[in-house]
């Protein structure tokens, strides 16, 4: 046989003297077949250097849909998951691996966000993934999931306390918290205040954040004054900013986790503290 040949099912068949269909059974782990005839196919079927036409077996089986939802909010962020989802679903689509995405409301309710997912379920997807808006309540949507057996995993945040998820993909945010407190005490004076900027104290992420940077300041002459939430505000956050330079003529510097670095850099320019 040329090496350049397609090595097929009936190939094997015929050198280990079993049926098509019980090879076809042996390789996709389908049905039943003795553990010995099992094991003499696999190792044939290696040694001849079979390989597995995955697309041929997709084609075959029935459309595999993933609901993704995303918030509205912070397209700079969650825009950039969409598209790291899109190539992915994009390389799948050989094997009957499509998607469905639904872009929330920053005010949606958590009946509506059920009803989001019940409208997902309903267009036969078979697992979800949540790009998670912290600001919303999505324990009516996971409850309903759960029952329903749809498995799901979090991305870009996590919910604290969510065992029923398959998992959260998110950055090591205490790494994060870290190396920023690290560049921070680096060039600031050793007895100089900073202080920290989030969007939200119970948004996971920025509690790991906030933990990762305080830790750079254990033990050090230089002070951690507090840690400010902006809400993702920009006038909130120039208006912090300003009261902070104000009152603390010893602060050095500001660890910004948020997206409002622009207005707290504009205050401290408008302010004189540039250098």
């Amino acid at each position: 046989m040329s090496k350049l040949q397609r090595i097929t099912i009936k190939d094997i068949a015929e050198e280990t003297g079993v049926s098509v269909s019980t090879v076809s059974k042996a390789l996709s782990r389908k049905g039943s077949v003795k553990k010995e005839t099992r094991t003499k196919i696999l190792s044939k079927a290696r040694e001849m250097g079979y390989t597995i036409n995955n697309v041929a077996q997709s084609l075959s089986r029935k459309e595999i849909k993933i609901g993704v939802i995303k918030p509205k909010l912070w397209p700079q962020f969650y825009g950039q998951i969409q598209k790291g989802i899109e190539a992915e679903l994009d390389g799948l689509r050989d094997y009957k691996v499509s998607g469905v995405t639904i872009d929330t409301d920053p005010d949606i309710t958590k009946g509506q966000m059920r009803d989001i997912f019940i409208d997902l379920v309903g267009q036969d997807v078979n697992a979800v993934i949540i790009c998670m808006d912290i600001t919303a309540d999505y324990s009516l949507a996971k409850a309903y999931l759960h029952n329903e057996g749809i498995p799901y995993v979090v991305v870009g945040n996590s919910w604290p306390q969510d065992d029923d998820n398959l998992g959260s993909v998110r950055v090591d945010s205490y790494k994060a918290g870290m190396l920023a407190g690290e560049f921070l005490r680096g060039i600031i004076e050793p007895d100089g205040y900073v202080a920290i900027f989030v969007a939200d104290k119970k948004i996971p992420d920025h509690i790991d954040k906030v933990r990762g940077f305080t830790s750079e300041f254990d033990n050090t002459r230089s002070r951690v004054i507090g840690v400010y939430e902006t809400f993702d505000e920009s006038n909130a956050a120039y208006q912090i900013t300003k009261e902070i330079i104000g009152k603390e003529p010893n602060l050095k510097g500001i660890y910004v986790s948020t997206v409002n670095s622009v207005s707290v850099c504009r205050c401290i320019r408008d302010f004189g503290k540039s250098e």
